[in-house]
């Protein structure tokens, strides 16, 4: 799960939960040392977040996910706003709160922004969220700053629920250049 930057920078690293104890949570403190980012999507959510993934470079639940962890009702882009803020003041360097249909939230230390859904025709949205770390993952891994990054990713995201399937639905990055969403 966690490898050394084989460029001589910080690689990202993609940590699903996968229930507690699960790979994320063993793998987070070995990413910082092998000069990895650590990218972390909290599915399942747990009840309570292992302490280690609170420092997680980008921390990126999804609406229901971000309730559970935080202890809160997220009802609109507002509170939203406020969730995203709540995970980066727990300790994450980026927090992410997706939206679905809704968008997208997130909060550095340069502020906190919401990026609106990108219109499609929806036909199956099993994925979209790992599509989501996918690309956001990868657009980091080619130099991409976080904005330009999430916004990538969220075009990916978007992208693959005009397609059935999960893996077959993941778009390449030129199909997403493509869309001129970029």
């Amino acid at each position: 799960m966690v490898g050394a930057g084989a460029r001589g920078r910080e690689d990202p690293v993609r940590g699903g939960f996968g229930g507690p104890g699960g790979p994320a949570g063993a793998g987070a403190p070995g990413a910082g040392r092998a000069r990895a980012r650590l990218l972390v999507d909290p599915a399942p959510a747990p009840d309570r977040l292992p302490p280690a993934l609170w420092r997680a470079d980008a921390l990126m639940p999804n609406r229901s996910e971000a309730e559970r962890i935080l202890g809160v009702r997220i009802r609109d882009v507002r509170d939203a706003k406020a969730a995203a803020r709540a995970l980066l003041d727990g300790g994450a360097r980026i927090g992410i709160v997706k939206l679905g249909g809704d968008g997208l939230v997130w909060a550095a230390k340069s502020g906190v922004f919401y990026l609106p859904a990108f219109e499609v025709e929806a036909v199956d949205t099993t994925g979209a969220g790992d599509v989501f770390a996918g690309g956001l993952a990868a657009a980091l891994d080619r130099g991409a700053g976080w904005s330009e990054a999430i916004r990538e990713a969220a075009a990916a995201a978007a992208l693959a629920c005009t397609r059935p399937g999960t893996q077959t639905a993941a778009p390449t990055l030129e199909a997403v250049r493509r869309t001129g969403w970029l």
